[in-house]
């Protein structure tokens, strides 16, 4: 999110207006920088999250945008809202920008952001930060079973110190099987304190 939108969300509208032609005039200036096929592509390679290295199967990157707002005033989409099928993308977007920005501000370079993907690779774990942390991202207000599959398919293969899922849930609480639930501002303050990774984790 932009910093002035965030400030001013009265004005939101207009100021990612006003962003949005300075940006299309930047894209349409760096279009010849895209024909460099092979600098583009180590561009992608960078840019991507790809599968965790500890799997021997075949790496699949994912791509997020990083400037969602953005694409979606291009593509003249409404404001979205939680019963919106794309909420839960926008939802794993935003905390997935918070752990590139942690990773960055705190000086973990070596830190790799990864996800993690299981069995026949029809199921994935949304995150994992270095080697020790897996995070799955829910926008569900009430996390239940169905919601835990897969991070409990990778727990207990015991590759991992911690299993956390982020969403929308009020309290924190940990599951049985130690599994930890957690509302995303308490999991954004634990990440910002280096309780989730780093010096204090």
């Amino acid at each position: 999110m932009l910093p002035e939108m965030f400030l001013n969300p009265m004005e939101a509208e207009d100021l990612l207006e006003t962003y949005k032609g300075n940006y299309l005039e930047m894209e349409i200036q760096l279009e010849n920088e895209v024909n460099n096929l092979p600098s583009f592509i180590n561009f992608l390679e960078k840019a991507a999250i790809w599968k965790n290295k500890k799997r021997k199967e075949t790496s699949f990157p994912r791509f997020y945008f990083f400037d969602a707002g953005v694409a979606r005033s291009i593509a003249h989409m409404s404001l979205p809202t939680e019963t919106m099928t794309e909420f839960g993308v926008l939802f794993e977007t935003y905390i997935m920008m918070e752990i590139t920005t942690y990773i960055d501000y705190s000086g973990l370079s070596r830190t790799e952001l990864t996800y993690y993907r299981l069995g026949s690779g029809k199921r994935e774990v949304d995150f994992i930060i270095g080697d020790d942390v897996a995070i799955e991202v829910k926008s569900a207000k009430t996390i239940t079973d169905k919601h835990l599959v897969s991070l409990r398919e990778l727990k207990e293969e015991g590759i991992f110190s911690s299993y956390i899922v982020v969403s929308r849930e009020e309290i924190p609480r940990m599951l049985s099987d130690g599994i930890l639930v957690l509302p995303w501002k308490e999991f954004l303050m634990k990440l910002w304190n280096g309780e989730i990774y780093g010096s204090k984790s």
